[in-house]
């Protein structure tokens, strides 16, 4: 596409949003192959972008409010600060790309690829992740409340200083992923896997772990209270003097090791 076309593409659909559909024309775009274009701090809420290719394009602080991206390929794309809210998502490709910073909330992002992302301080309030890859991404200090996350990829995920509190984890996997301060109260971790994960310092208050294996998991000084541990599978945790357990739960009797 010519950049003078797409410019009176974007102008149009500009004035589409702000006179609120009185004027202008909402852009239609599936399909279009414009990598590497510079889109920063433009207003394309509701624009239609699905299978486009925007690789390594320019989105940072631009509003994409129930933006249509499903299946659009958005490799290591720029969207640090972007606000996405109540965007669709589903089976995009966003391997590698900055999103830090950037608001998702209600976000549709199911079967979303965002392997090695940069997500941190990235919001995602009752986003819906269901089978989301999030392999080796980078979470620190994002906020997932709420969000539901079921049989989600956290395989290798920084997850630190992370708010997963209220969040659907059931049957996720999250093997040797660094969660260490991370809040998880209330979440459902059924059936997930948290073998090698680092939980040092987690609030996990309340949390399923119905089914869930815990394999080598560090729990150092993490909070268990209110937890249902023993209808986990446990093989070989750690804990220190400062994890506090459920009432009544005897870490010795399920394959805790002090450290």
């Amino acid at each position: 596409m010519k950049t003078e076309q797409l410019k009176t593409i974007l102008e149009q659909h500009q004035l589409w949003v702000s006179s609120q559909g009185k004027q202008g024309i909402q852009a239609k775009m599936q399909h279009v192959k414009i990598p590497k274009t510079d889109l920063h701090g433009k207003i394309l809420d509701q624009i239609y972008f699905e299978y486009a290719d925007l690789w390594k394009s320019n989105l940072n602080n631009t509003s994409l409010i129930s933006a249509h991206l499903e299946e659009a390929f958005l490799e290591r794309s720029h969207l640090e600060g972007g606000i996405l809210k109540y965007a669709f998502l589903e089976n995009a490709n966003l391997w590698g790309a900055d999103l830090r910073s950037a608001n998702l909330e209600g976000a549709r992002l199911e079967r979303c690829h965002l392997e090695s992302a940069n997500l941190n301080k990235t919001i995602f309030i009752k986003a819906r992740m269901i089978e989301t890859f999030l392999t080796d991404a980078y979470l620190v200090d994002a906020n997932l409340e709420g969000a539901n996350l079921e049989e989600a990829g956290l395989v290798g995920t920084n997850l630190m200083k992370a708010n997963f509190k209220d969040t659907i984890l059931r049957e996720a996997n999250l093997r040797n992923a660094n969660a260490q301060f991370a809040c998880f109260e209330n979440a459902n971790l059924e059936r997930s896997n948290l073998a090698h994960t680092l939980m040092q310092f987690a609030n996990l208050k309340g949390v399923n772990f119905n089914m869930a294996h815990l394999i080598n998991t560090n729990f150092a000084s993490a909070n268990l209270e209110e937890t249902n541990l023993n209808q986990a599978y446990i093989e070989n945790c750690f804990y220190n003097e400062q994890t506090q357990f459920p009432k009544g739960f005897i870490p010795m009797h399920y394959s805790f090791l002090q450290i």
